[in-house]
């Protein structure tokens, strides 16, 4: 590959990046999925891609780590259309292999088709591996300092080391919460990484779905309370249900968050739960907030995707939180999906089988 083409590939991809962090829509992860399939069409080994990833990145001084987070997506979108435009290539030449062992006439053409399918695959496998050394790395960097930043805050919030005034207590408590979305993002992309790579462990068994729910909702009152929200819980008996525990704690742990997020102060929460007669336990959470409208609806379980509204921004996020969630249901042998009305309110549910006993 030229110089020159390198550059105007290079400046391709930072004006991607640029774009998407000012404006964070569907549009500008086009534009850097369509970059990525350039870098596959150029047939350039995907470090390049990394590398204009890094060097974009030194062009974009003085970014905030959320920033620097959100410009990961970016990259991962342009990964993929790398990967898929390597998959389409793949599959071409496979075809035209098929076509080609009919004839012996064509054995030589065959055999270097061949050779060209086992470097796609190698360049795909190795294009894999980089993706999740990089997460890896990426997370582990992260997660390091993370866990000084908290452990210190936390001796410091308790006043483990001394006393503190109602300003510094609020400070701290804010060091804390951010602190705690960090290990959410590092803890979904980590989650993204295994699910699409089919590593995810997911160990199902009887839960006491009462209990978990228990747990979840006195885990959520102080931002119900600092919102003013009121959150309804199940009526009557709630049946058990076959999950793995910990990942049905992380799917409702989700919508109930997001459902106070964005619920206006003073709305309300409605946490149902029901034995369907088909043998599923079906969860319902309702809220009266802002809503989604009917094209939103249809890609708010895309990964990276954030429905485009005011709102939204402010509240931040990966746009993996769903994704993960109705991977995790599916994996655990259930279905999930939504119903939302713009301006009146969402309601998210999803079913999984019920424990025998239920």
């Amino acid at each position: 590959m030229s110089t020159a083409t390198k550059s105007l590939l290079h400046a391709r991809y930072v004006a991607a990046l640029k774009s998407y962090l000012k404006k964070r829509n569907e549009v500008a992860l086009l534009a850097a999925y369509e970059v990525g399939k350039a870098f596959q069409a150029q047939q350039v080994p995907p470090e390049v891609l990394l590398e204009a990833h890094m060097l974009a990145l030194d062009e974009l001084p003085n970014l905030a780590k959320s920033q620097v987070m959100e410009a990961f997506s970016v990259l991962l979108e342009a990964m993929m259309a790398y990967g898929i435009a390597h998959g389409d290539a793949y599959r071409l030449l496979e075809h035209k292999n098929h076509q080609m062992e009919r004839s012996s006439a064509a054995l030589a053409a065959a055999r270097e088709v061949t050779a060209a399918l086992t470097a796609s695959n190698q360049e795909l496998h190795h294009l894999d591996q980089m993706r999740n050394q990089f997460i890896g790395i990426i997370s582990h960097e992260l997660r390091t300092p993370l866990n000084f930043i908290t452990g210190f805050s936390s001796l410091v919030a308790d006043e483990t080391l001394g006393p503190l005034n109602v300003t510094q207590r609020g400070a701290m408590n804010k060091v804390l919460e951010g602190s705690d979305r960090l290990e959410s993002i590092i803890e979904e992309l980590l989650d993204a990484n295994k699910l699409q790579a089919g590593k995810l462990d997911v160990r199902v068994a009887t839960v006491d779905y009462a209990a978990l729910i228990a747990s979840l909702v006195a885990a959520s009152q102080p931002g119900l309370d600092y919102k003013r929200l009121t959150l309804v819980p199940p009526a009557g008996p709630t049946p058990d249900v076959m999950a793995d525990a910990d990942r049905l704690h992380q799917v409702l742990r989700n919508l109930l968050s997001n459902a106070i997020k964005f619920t206006p102060e003073g709305g309300k929460i409605q946490l149902y739960v029901e034995l369907t007669p088909a043998g599923r336990v079906l969860t319902r959470v309702e809220d009266s907030g802002i809503g989604i409208s009917p094209e939103e609806v249809e890609r708010v379980f895309r990964a990276f995707h954030q429905v485009d509204s005011t709102n939204t921004r402010q509240q931040g996020g990966t746009g993996l939180g769903l994704s993960i969630a109705r991977s995790l249901v599916e994996a655990m042998g259930g279905t999930m999906g939504v119903m939302s009305e713009l301006n009146v309110g969402s309601s998210f549910w999803f079913e999984l089988p019920a424990a025998l006993e239920s």
